[in-house]
């Protein structure tokens, strides 16, 4: 009698199998780690993109409000001037560019301030703005909550101002030894002042401080300056 032997069918050992998961896991890990840095890069990117141009945009719109910024002759009272009030975190001033809403016709109140913004978020840059119906509103003591955000991520920002030159100077060309000051006085100063200088540091992504940065604005308005050479008369209506 003939017994007939069984063959065993070709396949994978135990051992096999576990070794090619293994690998295949392994290759899974590597892809997906990559993707992820990947991914990771991409959102870091797009946010440095956002906070640059935030910081661009808010900038450039904050120089042409500033640039525009000008005294109304027929409204100076008590020896004053109260449209250009200038200290190292706030300045406050009239404009006909409002930036809150761009359908305003006619003057325009204009306050930056500087408020911190709490929870180790830094410093935040604010604009407040009203139509100037009443020169009595110029007196006014503005709320933080009357404020919108114009920039945010801010360590340190500060305004610096310088009035016209000196005897014998150019006008756009200030002298070397001609200094900065922290504050604009309203009292003194019945005209708006030539230059406006900005000096700010932002927070980095990781909350280092980046470096400070500075943006030198001239207020090309004359009128107030016209005013001033009038010799205190209103040279516009006759």
């Amino acid at each position: 009698m003939t017994v007939a032997r069984k063959h065993s069918l070709p396949g994978f050992t135990l051992i096999e199998v576990l070794l090619s998961l293994t690998i295949i896991a392994m290759m899974l890990a590597i892809i997906f780690g990559s993707m992820s840095v990947g991914f990771r890069a991409w959102e870091k990117g797009e946010k440095a993109i956002d906070n640059i141009t935030q910081e661009s945009i808010a900038l450039t719109l904050l120089a042409r409000q500033i640039r525009s910024a000008h005294a109304q002759p027929l409204l100076l009272t008590k020896g004053r001037n109260p449209f250009f009030r200038g200290e190292q975190d706030s300045v406050r001033f009239i404009s006909t560019f409002s930036l809150t809403n761009g359908n305003r016709t006619g003057l325009i109140q204009v306050c930056y301030k500087l408020f911190d913004a709490g929870g180790g978020k830094g410093r935040t840059l604010k604009i407040y703005e009203s139509l100037l119906t009443d020169p009595q509103i110029l007196e006014e003591e503005l709320l933080e909550e009357d404020f919108f955000p114009a920039l945010t991520g801010l360590a340190d920002f500060s305004f610096s101002y310088r009035g016209d030159p000196k005897p014998g100077g150019l006008p756009g060309q200030p002298s070397p030894d001609e200094e900065w000051s922290s504050f604009w006085d309203e009292t003194k100063s019945l005209t708006t002042p030539r230059d406006v200088l900005i000096s700010y540091t932002m927070i980095g992504e990781k909350g280092q401080l980046e470096k400070e940065r500075e943006l030198n604005i001239q207020i090309m308005s004359t009128t107030s300056k016209q005013f001033s050479a009038g010799g205190g008369t209103n040279p516009f209506l006759r």
